[in-house]
């Protein structure tokens, strides 16, 4: 799930021509061992003509961030990852990959319109 988002901390907004962007990322660990992981630093959000952002830091007012995790074999966290991204832009595509974005496997998702 992508949406808008707004932040109380002024210090935080989007600077002119950004607006702040919410992905949902729900992470529900199937191994045997425990996760642990910075969500964040494997996050890519990807504009119609192939530009690629980064996470900000902004905490927003739609939900809880997502920051470092652990997370027991069969249990799962949920929470936001956001992005400051240009008003003009359109997301297309959300790219993550765990062990902050250093793993062998990096799984993509198409935004619908």
């Amino acid at each position: 799930m992508i949406q808008r988002a707004t932040t109380d901390n002024q210090f935080m907004a989007a600077k002119a021509g950004f607006r702040l962007v919410a992905v949902e990322l729900v992470l529900h660990n199937i191994s045997q061992v425990v996760l642990s992981d910075l969500p964040r630093l494997g996050a890519d959000l990807i504009d119609e003509r192939g530009q690629q952002y980064q996470p900000t830091y902004a905490d927003v007012t739609e939900g809880q961030s997502l920051p470092s995790i652990t997370v027991s074999p069969g249990d799962s966290r949920r929470g936001l990852i956001v992005f400051e991204f240009p008003e003009n832009a359109k997301p297309t595509k959300f790219q993550f990959e765990l062990n902050g974005g250093f793993a062998s496997q990096t799984g993509e998702w198409v935004i619908d319109p």
